[in-house]
């Protein structure tokens, strides 16, 4: 998609930008934890009814806009780019509304205080979409749609220390 096809969608998803947006990142959360899925989604080669049954069902729950949105690109054969897409269109929208996109993984579930203290370290306008990571001991990490990386887990933590003990 170009800038302006992008352009065009954020004015076509108008008040609903932002949860557009969010809709995004979950799927690809969920695309990320269930590869398989993505992969075949992506594959040209399998019959295009077969992609579709599939996708109707992973975005059963998801806004009109959002099902359109992902069955264009799957009929338009650009679903490898799909996360791509999303990142150029993510960064339009923290751009026009000083919106951060973030995802948030913590070992166990967070208590509404656990909450509160990750946002104010992450600061104001920060979207994020939490995933449960069994592979951390304790603690968060919080990765931004930029690329950069908050890590306050307590394997990161264990990092650090281990680090400057070697200076």
């Amino acid at each position: 998609m170009s800038a302006v096809d992008l352009e065009k969608l954020y004015a076509l998803a108008g008040s609903e930008a932002a949860g557009l947006a969010e809709e995004w990142c979950g799927c690809t959360v969920f695309l990320d934890d269930n590869y398989q899925i993505d992969d075949f989604l992506a594959d040209n080669n399998a019959p295009l009814a077969n992609r579709e049954e599939i996708l109707r069902d992973l975005t059963g729950a998801a806004s009109d806009l959002f099902r359109q949105l992902a069955h264009l690109l799957l009929k338009e054969g650009l679903w490898r780019r799909f996360r791509l897409i999303k990142d150029e269109y993510i960064s339009l929208v923290e751009t026009k509304q000083g919106i951060r996109y973030a995802e948030l993984r913590t070992a166990f579930p967070l208590t509404a205080v656990e909450l509160k203290q990750i946002k104010e370290k992450i600061g104001p306008n920060v979207k994020y979409n939490m995933v449960e990571d069994q592979g951390l001991i304790g603690g968060f990490i919080v990765t931004f749609n930029d690329g950069r990386t908050l890590d306050a887990s307590v394997r990161g933590k264990l990092e650090q220390l281990k680090m400057e003990i070697a200076r």
